[in-house]
């Protein structure tokens, strides 16, 4: 519990700091920064997540040689993407 209450505490002092503070546009300009790389982590996740999905989907009913060919994949990629832009 006093680890909990010490990070707690070290967490709003660090967030405190930053509007203490009188370069606001530099503080500000950091803080966008950090959210805009957080941002693009998620959707890149995400991307990659929704690949694999369709992937897999179009591999399961698939005999395991066609499944394995890259080219295979790829195509197969292809027309989910295609497929999830014109359900857009």
């Amino acid at each position: 519990a006093v680890a909990l209450e010490k990070t707690i505490y070290l967490t709003l002092t660090y967030i405190s700091s930053l509007f203490d503070e009188d370069g606001f546009p530099d503080n500000w300009k950091n803080v966008e920064d950090f959210q805009n790389i957080i941002y693009r982590q998620i959707e890149e996740n995400q991307c990659f997540v929704l690949l694999f999905l369709s992937v897999v989907s179009v591999c399961e009913g698939a005999p395991l040689p066609a499944c394995s060919s890259i080219s295979f994949i790829i195509k197969a990629k292809n027309e989910k993407c295609n497929e999830l832009l014109k359900n857009m």
